[in-house]
């Protein structure tokens, strides 16, 4: 079974030097991310193989560092966002039992108030365990993901490798991303937009200049220009605001990318018409579907200017059905299905 670890090792032995994730201009190297990858993975074999571990950070090198070590183990990670409120997360907690939830310092004292009822551990005192001999089977899922989706609470979704890989290689395909590719990502990677840029960067061992959030839009653009960079992923309304209130400086600063990708709700005509107007030469794009059935599909804005209402065109591998029957569903309802059997 091929994982995303898989391209980890791999850009690991092939450019070790390269330096794969940037945040606040200090620099990991693919060999670097490994390494500690390797080291977190051999203190989780003390744990069964299936079990679920927990990890709550904003973007930081330690979140990226628990999520591969938690997979290279043959564990399941489930993702919880810093920003989620009490009442979720005991909820998410109680649901999926975890065995351990990783953390910093900060998010421990936040929630300081429930300590009673969960295992909160932070990451620094964690790595001080000795590593534990033998190697577990690797789980068939990789991820475990709370969403609500449009019409209700949160469930947990569970993703499994080959789903990671399939919608992987369909954007690596469609959007034609590259070794060379330097992208800026000022999204959440406990979102899965976020962490499905970061398993891009993974697959074609691109480097990451990641963004902590979107509070200073004007910094994040900087450092597309600072870093010659050459893909740019953001929500509609961070493209929305840049075009707005800083056209000027958005083509100043971005002239030089070859792609700008959004997802996550739907793009205004106006952002669509202003960003093809201002970079005519950037590629625009933006891919939608489900947690449950991710990337699937496509639009080129700069290719159907016609039809910006449209979410595009299907992905190699995806199903979709016009539901003609009157039953439960509504007539006319569209649906979609990731690779078969997800």
């Amino acid at each position: 079974m091929t994982t995303i670890i898989d391209y980890l090792e791999k850009h690991k032995q092939n450019s070790p030097e390269k330096i794969f994730i940037q945040i606040n201009s200090q620099n990991w190297t693919y060999e670097n991310v490994y390494d500690e990858v390797i080291k977190i993975s051999l203190i989780l074999n003390k744990f069964p193989t299936k079990s679920i571990i927990s990890i709550m950070f904003d973007n930081s090198i330690e979140f990226i560092i628990s999520y591969l070590g938690i997979i290279k183990a043959g564990k399941i990670v489930h993702i919880i966002s810093p920003s989620i409120s009490e009442k979720n997360f005991l909820k998410q907690i109680e649901s999926c039992n975890p065995k351990i939830i990783l953390t910093l310092k900060k998010f421990i004292d936040q929630f300081k108030n429930i300590q009673n009822q969960i295992n909160l551990v932070d990451f620094y005192e964690f790595k001080k365990n000795d590593a534990t001999k033998g190697e577990n089977e690797i789980s068939d899922i990789s991820s475990l993901i709370y969403t609500s989706g449009t019409t209700s609470s949160p469930k947990g979704v569970p993703i499994k490798h080959e789903n990671t890989i399939f919608t992987t290689k369909n954007i690596v395909n469609i959007l034609k991303y590259n070794n060379s590719d330097i992208d800026v990502i000022p999204l959440s990677l406990s979102h899965s937009f976020g962490l499905g840029c970061l398993h891009t960067a993974l697959f074609v061992g691109s480097t990451v200049i990641l963004h902590k959030n979107t509070m200073n839009i004007l910094e994040i653009i900087d450092s597309i220009k600072k870093n010659d960079a050459t893909t740019f992923a953001a929500v509609p309304a961070t493209l929305t605001s840049l075009v707005n209130n800083f056209p000027e400086k958005f083509v100043e600063k971005c002239i030089g990318l070859r792609l700008i990708i959004t997802n996550s709700t739907k793009v205004p005509e106006d952002t669509i018409n202003k960003i093809l107007n201002l970079l005519p030469n950037t590629k625009f794009a933006t891919y939608y579907g489900l947690t449950e059935a991710s990337r699937s599909t496509f639009m080129i804005f700069n290719e159907n200017k016609n039809k910006k209402e449209s979410v595009g065109k299907l992905a190699p591998g995806v199903e979709l059905k016009i539901k003609k029957e009157k039953d439960e569903l509504k007539q006319g309802e569209i649906l979609v299905r990731g690779k078969k059997g997800d």
